[in-house]
């Protein structure tokens, strides 16, 4: 799969419409997202992964990107160098910008 390409599938998202993902995204000193989402994609040492609405608690290090799928099928891009995403019952933090230096 290309990485700029999301494998979510539009009709799963409308599958879970009625319920959303509380996601935040922080680098040092801003917020660069804070409101909610429909799933989030993202990559770990593992490969590419998706977060839908009870999806199981968890903590990553994530890497490249962060993809925030909003509402009518439109689109977030992040690109990172590094990041943390944490999960738990459907609230996702995601701290970008961590260990790079300024």
């Amino acid at each position: 799969m290309n990485n700029d390409q999301s494998p979510i599938d539009p009709a799963s998202l409308q599958q879970t419409a009625s319920q959303v993902l509380t996601v935040t995204v922080k680098s040092p000193g801003k917020t660069v997202f804070s409101g909610p989402a429909q799933a989030v994609t993202s990559t770990n040492e593992k490969g590419t992964f998706d977060i839908l609405p009870f999806h199981t608690n968890f903590i990553s290090l994530i890497k490249d990107t962060v993809i925030i799928h909003q509402e009518n099928q439109k689109e977030m891009k992040i690109t990172l160098q590094t990041g943390i995403i944490k999960v738990y019952e459907d609230t996702v933090h995601i701290l970008i910008g961590i260990g790079t230096k300024t």
